[in-house]
């Protein structure tokens, strides 16, 4: 059997199917047990009949080859004509060296970061199976571990590294950000040598906190713990605070509290006219002037007490006789005690301001000037001493005000006891344990007024009055202190006397002596009044009611009196109009013109009641309308 090998290719002859020798490019002719494996040049050095060990034994097809022997934890970088081809993984691999020329680097990858002798570009063409990559840019560092053990630091750059039984993590970490790993602790990091250079470091303990600086710019505030920050772009500075003392001192630059977490802190403001009791755990620490001040939020607690200075002292965390007598506020306030019994009135720069009641006041002397005076209140009676405009200003349950007018007297009473007489006035009066009571009374004329008092006349007939009794006060102590009501009391003396006085007249005698009996009654009141302490100016019956049967009798007898009186009287209305009209018709005999006058009236009269009268030019007027009047009257009205 003729066999062809051409220029680019090899033969192996195979005898018995064992490899017998290497053949050239030509025509080669086979008998027998002889066989022919025909082989390309631009492939590697292989067999299916036979391994690459017993091709290699033969001395010409090994002075053809190039072969390398890749172990263990090795790789070989194969280059055909100085490009590179591929990776050879462990293993003898041989190439036909009669065309190309085949070259091959052995890299160890049990040290998997690939050497810098090793050129990049051949990374391109490499299948990813053999390598990591990693890049690393400008503003990043590199945490290289291998077996997760922190190995090696690096810089900006593209890292390759064979892929081995080695682990291999490359934690690429930014520098503008806080050195942390995912891969290893910090306590760990930071004293790794390699690392130490490119960082700041600082602990924040228990009760502290840090102030962090970027170059010179606060960045944030750090809590309780370890930080790392890079150095390599930016300097990185700390301030470390102590929150043991809460407040935060005159070398921190306020204007971080503008940047910080809220929760960091606490901020309080004071005005110009207030002042700030400070407490830690509820012990007064400090008084603040005005101002802006901050606290660290820590385990003390931290309680501000804004106090206005035009408003009195007061603290809800720390009682008043423990805060007067701190040095750091007694020169600052004013301080007043008022005992049982008093109150104090208090001036704020000369002007009174209010009254304090018993117990301890006090006051900031800072904007305003306080100053107060003592009233002893264990007499009731507000002395003269004590300025009247106070009280429209002060509470009324601190005092009583009596007014007794021009025209009244008032009887003044302590725990119901009789003190004075009190004249018209204005009067003030302390509320203290005294009972103060003033009992106002009218000291003007007064009119008790008695309507219908039934009183029986000598002859049993009883009659009705009306009576009036005009009196005044004339003892007030003796009046409360001797008689009982006396306007009953009164009363009483008026319905006596009258019915005594009364009972000793008939009816008609009543009625007759009506005036004589209202002097009489008045004189005996004016004489028993003194026993009352009054002073009675005059009484009097003002009106009379009589019985039904005696009125009617009377009436009876008043009517037949008056008809008498009438009957006279029209007797004479009589007399005088008949002697008017002989009067009239004399002086009309004596006078013409007064009877045409007469007649004029009389026709005017009649005219009011005829609707036409006709006249002609013969007589003159009266003359026709008398004639016309005379025909038109009957004859006995002529006669």
């Amino acid at each position: 059997m003729k066999v062809i090998i051409n220029e680019n290719q090899k033969g192996f002859l195979f005898k018995n199917n064992k490899f017998t020798r290497l053949l050239e490019s030509g025509n080669h002719h086979i008998f027998g047990n002889n066989d022919i494996e025909v082989v390309s040049l631009d492939q590697p050095i292989h067999s299916e009949n036979c391994s690459l060990d017993i091709l290699l034994k033969d001395p010409e097809l090994q002075a053809q080859a190039s072969v390398v022997e890749v172990k263990d934890e090795q790789l070989a970088l194969h280059f055909i004509n100085g490009a590179f081809k591929e990776c050879l993984t462990t293993g003898k691999y041989a190439y036909w060296n009669c065309i190309d020329f085949h070259e091959f680097t052995i890299v160890d990858t049990s040290t998997p970061m690939v050497a810098n002798d090793i050129p990049r570009y051949i990374f391109d063409q490499m299948d990813q199976k053999f390598f990591h990559k990693g890049d690393i840019h400008q503003d990043e560092k590199g945490l290289l571990f291998y077996d997760h053990v922190l190995t090696d630091i690096l810089d900006a750059g593209t890292y390759y590294f064979w892929k081995s039984k080695v682990n291999i993590d490359l934690e690429i970490l930014s520098m503008k950000l806080p050195v942390e790993s995912i891969n290893c602790p910090l306590e760990l990091l930071v004293k790794n040598e390699k690392l130490a250079p490119y960082i700041s470091m600082v602990e924040v303990k228990d009760e502290q906190l840090a102030l962090h600086f970027v170059d010179g710019v606060f960045r944030e505030c750090l809590t309780t713990g370890k930080y790392a920050f890079w150095n390599t772009l930016d300097h990185h500075e700390f301030t470390l605070v102590d929150t043991s003392n809460p407040m935060a001192t005159n070398d921190i630059p306020r204007y971080i509290f503008d940047l910080l977490d809220p929760s960091l802190y606490q901020k309080e403001e004071i005005s110009q006219d207030e002042k700030a009791f400070l407490f830690y755990d509820n012990v007064f620490e400090a008084l603040l002037d005005t101002g802006t001040y901050y606290f660290w939020k820590s385990k003390t607690r931290v309680d501000l007490e804004v106090q206005w200075m035009k408003r009195p002292v007061f603290s809800a965390h720390c009682p008043m006789e423990l805060l007067i007598k701190n040095e750091k506020v007694m020169p600052f306030i004013t301080i007043v005690e008022v005992k049982d019994e008093e109150l104090a009135l208090h001036y704020i720069d000369g002007i009174f301001k209010d009254c304090l009641s018993t117990g301890k006041h006090a006051f900031w002397n800072v904007l305003e000037k306080h100053t107060f005076t003592i009233i002893d209140i264990s007499h009731p009676l507000v002395s003269d001493d004590v300025p009247r405009y106070i009280f429209h200003t002060i509470p009324d349950t601190l005092y009583q005000k009596i007014e007794v007018s021009q025209f009244e007297k008032a009887r003044l009473f302590y725990d119901n006891k009789l003190i004075c007489i009190l004249d018209a006035g204005t009067y003030y009066f302390w509320n203290t344990k005294t009972k103060v009571h003033v009992d106002i009374f009218d000291i003007r004329l007064k009119q008790l007024r008695i309507n219908d008092e039934e009183v029986l006349t000598k002859d049993k007939v009883t009659i009705s009055l009306d009576i009036v009794c005009r009196y005044r006060l004339i003892d007030y102590i003796q009046v409360y202190t001797e008689i009982d009501n006396y306007v009953h009391q009164l009363y009483s003396l008026i319905q006596l006397n009258l019915r005594e006085l009364i009972g000793n007249y008939r009816i008609e005698e009543f009625i007759d002596e009506k005036e004589n009996i209202n002097h009489l009654f008045a004189k005996r009141l004016k004489e028993k009044g003194a026993s009352l302490f009054i002073e009675i100016s005059d009484a009097g019956i003002t009106n009379i009611t009589l019985p039904n049967e005696i009125r009617d009798i009377m009436n009876t007898v008043l009517i037949a009196e008056k008809k008498a009186e009438a009957s006279i009287i029209s007797q004479k209305a009589d007399v005088a109009s008949t002697k008017t009209l002989m009067d009239t018709a004399k002086m009309m005999e004596d006078s013409k013109a007064l009877s045409h006058l007469k007649e004029l009236e009389y026709l005017e009269k009649i005219s009011e009641n005829v609707e036409s009268i006709t006249l002609n030019g013969n007589e003159d007027i009266l003359t026709q309308l008398s004639k016309i009047v005379t025909k038109e009257l009957p004859d006995k009205d002529k006669e």
